[in-house]
């Protein structure tokens, strides 16, 4: 498992390749390691078997078992073992070493603003590339607005292409199909998803377009060019307009038009210079540069690679957002815990030692001196190209050298068995100001086995206070302290200091030498753990010589930063005064010392105080969107800024990357923070991947935030929560929901000896509403309906409803709760989403206007009865009704029908008439009144003179049930007399031979094609039955009477 560095996100996850048979770097695994493949068959089978590797894929793995290796099966014999195992294989009699491509491993670090990327690389002597024909182009969108895209001119394409994200973008509606597509080789490329038109004109000039239908693919696979070039191939062509000016860099591919447009977008003209392998063609888009070409560096094929820096800010930022619950150790943190008691001890000075605490044993780690060599020249090629880093680098190792932190390793000592040391990797960290440096010991660096120090070792329990209830805690002092232990982790001897061994030279000239670390070293897993454990431990064992250094050393500490305080001016003194020698006893020293009295601060001496005016509350090094800092002169609270804006593409990665670097545990600032969270939900639905651009919808939504988070820096938080240490206080709650999203927050309101009144707002929460629609009564939780259901057994509800109810009545009581108007209930704020700048004159901060009124306050105690007739399933919302038949705005709030007669010359009420329900007395009272003026006419006419002004639902059914109970046209209804049949003629009746007779039907069967949307060919059909009828009955006229009743 690999421990995520906590403090500073850009330590790096390294996975090493060392040779297990010549414990070399310069290549990996037994397939090219020349002195096995040299060794007789025999000696590389017990090689195999001693260096404990599958003999199939020659990989080593704790749980893989030859019988299940997926590896395949020896090319030579078909049996299951490695080719190069077997007596079959001629290279076994005759080892050919021609033809052999040197590959030097190397672990580089690159460090960017939004992410660390870890990578072992393999660095190919090859220095050539070729550049292949790509452009920058408009693409007009289902708006009519124009999108860049990168384009690939491919001849060889037998189709046009774009990638699925790309036609997200565009928002364009393709058209299915569903066919397969192959590469070379006839490898599958994927499945296209669906054909769509694109409109494509140039960056210069929008008149020329070309019109292509191009499918659509889950995605392009790689970048062009897929290694950087040297810039100074286009130096030939610097005059001409080139359709990609930034050809050399790798991007990503949206488009790639081939040979069905090839014809349309190339021109005539080329441009070939002398000497030069790339050749310059013109385009409709511009001039494009293909042909072979110079890396500016090695080329780079990456074995591995680790993203990490924005998933662990977005893991931190959830963090935060959940309050923290106490969860019991597992087996393996209780033996961490047993471990440290057992092995820590303390020397003359009263200075901490510990060991590690290894799971097992460190048998299985491997050679690891090798990987070090080689990450130290590669920081020494570093060193050549920033004198500055340098001379960091080189400070910061001489300053470990002097205290006495590492030392040199006596020859004699250098040789221990690989399991009985470990050499660690290094390299720099800085933040992005550059005012904070510091060089990390890598622990996850792979040795020769494949394990690595971290592997071996216990991480242990989380032993450091939530910073939420510290922030809390912090919030009651009348005074408040604050300090930082320094260099703590390098406070604390290690034991074990051969598992934290490093190479290192203060010149690439001088002899490589090697070192060990005698004090904890930053970077292994269980170094957060033995610190603090090591401080806890400390006040537990001077509890009875400093009482109060001792209740805050286990409680007001995060981590090695002191967040404390007190109620007066000789209790905090006196804590200041135990804290410097309780911790000065361990050979701890505290430092940065601030506080909101003067009168504390002029007892410590000068060169220990904060040298800043302000304190950053999260002691995370990176650069923050958005930060809290407490101003200790003024005792607030305030935030740190950071503009929101981009250059460039703004893309799913560095869109959440900004929104993690939000730092509000406490929910200050949850009515802007939400808005953050619905972007990040809308963002998981559009299924983006990381390095897509975000929809121009988003984009816009996003601006328009980024703007306005310029006015937080004028929101002030007091700090201290009452007006004295000694006040009345009470807690107020509130909570609200929308289909949005739904929060919770808490205030404090205090009242002093003189009646003054201070409310302050102490922590909110918002969640965004779950994916899966939930009715509003179940996100409220605060509804009439819900106080019924507080109020009632838990039992009789659903087990949503149930689980719920039963633990606000375990945590209270229902005379507690209470309903509350929206426009007063804080929380309301925080499900909708504020500007920053509506947040400054809300209620947010201070609470509602009734917390300021003297007790009692006028609620409502009472608790409602729910009518168990009436369950909440049946619940439902006007905008169920409203937003599916567009019913048009109307200035009364009256539901008017919408149709399309906008545009027609008529009344208003003519084209919208009002909405009725079916079954309602004003709807009956309607249907009698026009029943009546129209003197009692049938269903149909009143239904038309009814629709002039009102729209009924189910109209023709209610109207005719109505008519029907009218007592005046019952008894005025005429009865309907039923002709009585005429006789069969003897013709129909008589035996006779088949088709001796025929008939005419003149009432069809006539086959008739309905169709839905339109009657028309249905009304035509019956108009041209009747007239077909007529002029046949007319034919008939001189028939007999009996015969035309028959034909009838």
């Amino acid at each position: 498992m690999t421990k995520t560095n906590k403090k500073f996100p850009y330590s790096s996850q390294i996975v090493s390749n060392v040779c297990v048979h010549c414990s070399s770097g310069s290549h990996f695994g037994l397939f090219v390691c020349d002195s096995f493949l040299e060794l007789p068959i025999k000696e590389k089978w017990d090689g195999v078997k001693k260096y404990k590797l599958c003999f199939n894929c020659l990989k080593k793995n704790k749980t893989h078992h030859i019988s299940k290796c997926r590896a395949g099966v020896c090319k030579f014999c078909s049996k299951l073992h490695n080719s190069i195992l077997c007596s079959k294989n001629p290279n076994n009699s005759k080892i050919s070493n021609d033809n052999k491509t040197f590959i030097d491993n190397t672990v580089s670090d690159i460090h960017t603003e939004d992410s660390t990327i870890s990578s072992n690389n393999a660095a190919v002597p090859a220095a050539q590339a070729v550049l292949l024909p790509t452009a920058i182009v408009y693409v007009k969108d289902i708006n009519g607005a124009f999108q860049k895209c990168r384009v690939l001119i491919d001849s060889a394409s037998q189709g046009s292409f774009v990638r699925k994200s790309c036609v997200n973008l565009l928002q364009l509606k393709p058209t299915s199909v569903n066919i397969n597509v192959d590469g070379l080789s006839s490898r599958n490329v994927g499945r296209v998803s669906g054909l769509v038109q694109l409109e494509i004109t140039t960056l210069f000039c929008k008149n020329t377009s070309i019109t292509v239908d191009a499918l659509i693919l889950p995605k392009i696979p790689c970048d062009l060019p897929q290694f950087q070039v040297d810039a100074s191939a286009l130096n030939a062509f610097k005059n001409l307009q080139l359709a990609d000016i930034n050809c050399l860099q790798p991007s990503s591919i949206d488009i790639l038009l081939g040979a069905d447009v090839f014809g349309e977008i190339m021109l005539n003209r080329h441009l070939n210079v002398p000497g030069h392998s790339l050749t310059a063609t013109e385009t409709i888009f511009g001039w494009v540069v293909l042909g072979k070409t110079k890396l500016s560096c090695q080329r780079i094929i990456s074995n591995h690679a680790s993203y990490n820096t924005v998933e662990f800010q977005l893991d931190k930022f959830w963090q935060l957002e959940e309050l923290s619950e106490t969860k019991p150790f597992t087996n393996e943190e209780i033996a961490g815990e047993n471990h440290f008691k057992i092995t820590y001890t303390r020397d003359s000075t009263g200075r901490f030692a510990v060991k590690f605490p290894f799971r097992d044993s460190s048998d299985e780690l491997g050679s690891s001196r090798d990987i070090a060599m080689h990450r130290l020249q590669q920081i020494e090629r570093r060193f050549r190209k920033n004198q500055s880093l340098s001379d960091q680098y080189h400070k910061f190792m001489d300053d470990y050298l002097k205290l006495g932190h590492m030392e040199l390793i006596p020859e004699k000592e250098i040789d221990l068995p690989a399991s009985s040391s470990f050499y660690l990797t290094h390299h720099p960290v800085a933040n992005k100001n550059g005012d904070k440096f510091r060089v990390v010991f890598d622990g996850s660096a792979k040795s020769s086995s494949g394990i690595s120090l971290n592997d071996e070792l216990m991480v242990g329990p989380q032993l450091q206070t939530d910073l939420i209830t510290l922030l809390l805690r912090f919030r009651v002092h009348k005074i408040a302290i604050t300090a930082h232990i320094e260099k703590m982790y390098r406070q604390i001897t290690l034991h074990d200091s051969d598992f934290q061994r490093i190479v290192w030279r203060n010149s690439p000239f001088e002899p490589i030498q090697d070192f060990r670390l005698t004090r904890i070293a930053y970077g292994t897993a269980s170094a957060p753990y033995l610190a603090i454990k090591c401080l806890q431990q400390l006040a537990l064992n001077e509890s009875n010589n400093f009482p109060l250094a001792s209740k805050a050393a286990l409680k007001d500490f995060y981590v090695d930063d002191l967040m404390s305080g007190a109620n007066s001016l000789s209790e905090a003194l006196e804590l200041q005064n135990q804290l410097t020698q309780m911790l000065s006893s361990a050979g701890l020293v505290l430092r940065k010392w601030a506080s909101n009295c003067n009168e504390l601060l002029n007892s410590i001496d000068s060169g220990m105080r904060l040298s800043t005016t302000s304190l950053n509350i999260d002691n995370d090094d990176t650069v923050k969107t958005l930060g809290i800092l407490w101003h200790p002169a003024s005792d607030v609270f305030y935030f740190k800024i950071t503009p929101l804006s981009f250059e460039g593409t703004l893309t799913k990665r560095t869109l959440l990357s900004t929104i993690a670097k939000t730092f509000d545990p406490l929910g200050w600032l949850s009515p802007i923070t939400i808005q953050y969270k619905t972007i990040m939900e809308k963002l998981w639905k559009q299924q983006l991947q990381w390095d897509e651009r975000v929809p121009t919808d988003i984009k816009l939504e996003w601006e328009q935030l980024a703007n306005d988070v310029q006015f937080v820096k004028d929101i002030k938080i007091p700090r201290f929560l009452l007006v004295d240490s000694d006040n009345q206080f009470h807690l107020f709650g509130f909570s609200d929901a929308s289909e949005k999203a739904y929060a919770a927050t808490i205030y404090c309101r205090s009242v002093s000896d003189t009646g003054k009144i201070n409310v302050q707002l102490i922590i909110a929460k918002t969640r965004v509403a779950p994916l899966k629609p939930v009715s509003l009564p179940r996100l409220e939780l605060y509804s009439t309906i819900v106080l019924s259901w507080i109020g009632s057994h838990a039992s009789q509800w659903k087990t949503f409803v149930a689980n719920r109810v039963a633990k606000i009545q375990t945590l209270s009581s229902a005379t507690q709760w209470h309903h509350i108007s929206g426009s007063a209930n804080p929380a309301d704020l925080a499900t909708r989403g504020v500007s920053s700048s509506t947040l400054l004159t809300s209620i947010w901060l201070c609470g509602p206007k009734f917390l300021h009124e003297t007790f009692p306050f006028q609620t409502d105690s009472s608790v409602p009865s729910l009518n168990d007739a009436v369950p909440e399933e049946r619940y439902c919302t006007l905008q169920s009704i409203i937003v599916p038949n567009h019913l048009p705005d109307d200035h009364s709030n009256i539901l008017r029908v919408g149709g399309r007669l906008r545009h027609a010359n008529l009344a208003y009420g003519h084209k919208h008439p009002i909405l009725l329900p079916k079954r309602h007395i004003l709807t009956d009272l309607i249907i009698r009144h026009y029943h009546k003026i129209l003197l009692h006419a049938g269903t149909q006419l009143v239904q038309s003179c009814i629709q002039e002004h009102y729209w009924i639902i189910g109209a023709r059914d209610v109207i005719r049930h109505l008519i029907r109970k009218c007592v005046k046209c019952c008894k005025v209804k005429a009865s309907i007399t039923n002709p009585i049949m005429s006789d069969s003629p003897s013709s129909r009746i008589s035996p006779a031979p088949a088709f001796m007779r025929c008939g005419v039907d003149y009432a069809g069967p006539f086959q008739i094609k309905i169709i839905k949307d339109r009657k028309i060919p249905y009304n035509m059909s019956i108009i041209l039955i009747i007239s077909n009828i007529w002029q046949h009955t007319t034919d008939e006229n001189k028939r007999s009477h009996e015969t035309s009743q028959l034909k009838a």
